[in-house]
């Protein structure tokens, strides 16, 4: 099996570098047996993924020719004169994807590559893909981040409103878990870091002015905003800018009896055109006076979790958040087209507003949303570190697709009763070792915790930075399971469980 590792050679953000940071994600495929990896890559990227990773083999690489350096330089231009808008063309599919398939033909006439790894949308790749029946896998952050479950996303259709969710409905998702479905407690128990959800629900501290503000008003809706360049936003929504969004949202709550508190995106502050496009928004949201909370980026923001608790509605354009709050149980509202949004499940705007809405049905079906990403689609951050993994994913991914031809109902019933049973094994077994762990520090003694800081340099010496994370995390099971039975006799005697 040939697979071929696409990193954007375009140029995003002003940058040649956008996606040198991924191969972290994709670095145990490289070592795995049985199969050849090559990456492809402007020579920026290569360059920088060669000074981040010294280790990396320079046989795995495939180098642009000179004409392909050419194109690339030509394509940097100003972000935000003509190069969002040619950066568009790309995922949407303009005449400049011509140019990229041509290369992708270049590549397979010398390395015919089976299976071609993305990171987010190409048109070009998606084009010649299926054009030469080659399997594509795209890949993306995932749409629960820290406190909840670190994911990341693989699918043969896309990532974002391309991949394969948005094109089912509800009912297609339900056929896939044959009825199963996943609670919100379940959800909160398995699939998040428990001890930090706790906290960021519970105690993090909204601020005196929040605090002041949620005692006056009755009715909450929350807008998580998105950065004003986000593909996302662009290319599965009809709001081109922040503005677009508050302006047709929440003069609609209002009216509706809401207060509405607006978070913007965590790095909005880090680019400068993001922070214009947050000052327009809130000059123009500065006329409902106390009805609208707008959280200052720059200061201590409260966490979501406990906005989720607070809100009775969240409405997002299509950002993971919206995924997040079904955690919560919680209303969500995409006003775009969502990665995790299947036809017939979410209500628009004006059906939530203007209709009574069933939400005991809606209830129902966010648990059978919740199994099918948890427990299949989402693919945890943490176990693309273990050999084969990923390797795994993908040889599963290729054959299901290959089997059912486009058929995306059965594909996702295949993909579910292959991956869910082990998933979920693994996600209650991590659970209860971390609650496990919890106990064992909570009532460590003085002497104990005296003699783990002197083994703690042999033990990281002597064994993986696996076995050691799991030492870290609890001596007493560490010393429990090693084979070599003069280690356990001392895990017995010094960390009884």
């Amino acid at each position: 099996m040939k697979i071929l590792v696409y990193i954007e050679p375009h140029p995003i953000r002003n940058s040649m570098t956008m996606f040198s940071g991924i191969f972290p994600f994709l670095k145990e495929l490289f070592y795995s047996s049985g199969v050849d990896v090559k990456i492809y890559a402007n020579n920026e990227t290569i360059e920088e993924l060669q000074k981040l990773n010294p280790k990396m083999n320079k046989m795995w690489f495939i180098p642009p020719v000179a004409d392909e350096k050419c194109f690339f330089a030509c394509q940097m231009m100003s972000w935000d004169n003509g190069g969002i808008e040619r950066w568009i063309e790309l995922l949407n599919g303009g005449e400049i994807v011509t140019k990229y398939k041509g290369i992708m033909a270049r590549i397979r006439n010398f390395y015919p590559f089976d299976i071609v790894i993305t990171w987010g949308e190409n048109a070009a790749v998606t084009s010649f893909c299926d054009e030469n029946a080659v399997t594509k896998i795209a890949m993306e952050r995932g749409c629960t981040r820290p406190p909840f479950m670190d994911s990341i996303v693989m699918d043969p259709y896309g990532t974002n409103g391309q991949a394969m969710v948005p094109q089912l409905n509800i009912q297609d998702i339900a056929y896939a878990t044959n009825g199963k479905s996943m609670s919100a407690a379940e959800a909160r128990f398995a699939y998040t870091d428990a001890q930090d959800m706790l906290h960021s629900q519970y105690y993090s501290s909204l601020g005196h002015t929040l605090d002041c503000w949620f005692s006056k008003n009755k009715k909450y809706a929350f807008l998580p905003l998105q950065l004003y360049d986000d593909a996302n936003l662009l290319l599965f929504s009809t709001y081109k800018s922040i503005f677009e969004i508050v302006s047709a949202v929440v003069p609609r709550l209002i009216e509706h009896g809401y207060s509405v508190i607006i978070k913007p995106h965590p790095f909005s502050g880090l680019r400068s055109n993001a922070n214009i496009e947050n000052l327009n928004a809130r000059y123009y949201l500065s006329r409902f006076d106390n009805k609208v909370m707008w959280c200052d980026p720059e200061k201590d923001q409260p966490s979501n979790p406990a906005l989720f608790n607070l809100a009775d509605v969240i409405i997002t354009v299509n950002s993971s958040v919206g995924f997040e709050a079904l955690y919560f149980d919680k209303v969500v509202v995409p006003l775009g087209r969502a990665i995790y949004a299947p036809q017939n499940l979410f209500p628009s705007l004006d059906y939530f507003l203007e209709h009574s809405f069933d939400e005991g049905q809606y209830r129902y079906n966010i648990s059978i949303l919740r199994e099918f990403f948890l427990n299949c689609y989402l693919v945890p951050n943490e176990k693309l570190s273990e050999k084969n993994y990923l390797l795994n994913r993908i040889k599963i991914l290729d054959l299901i697709t290959k089997k059912h031809h486009g058929n995306l109902r059965e594909i996702c019933k295949d993909y579910y009763e292959i991956v869910s049973p082990l998933q979920k094994i693994n996600r209650l077994k991590r659970t209860f070792q971390e609650m496990s762990a919890s106990q064992f520090w909570r009532h460590i003694s003085i002497k104990q915790k005296m003699i783990f800081w002197l083994i703690t340099p042999i033990v990281k010496k002597m064994t993986s930075v696996d076995n050691f994370q799991r030492f870290k995390e609890n001596p007493a099971v560490f010393f429990k399971y090693l084979k070599n039975p003069k280690y356990r006799l001392f895990g017995e005697i010094f960390f009884p469980l």
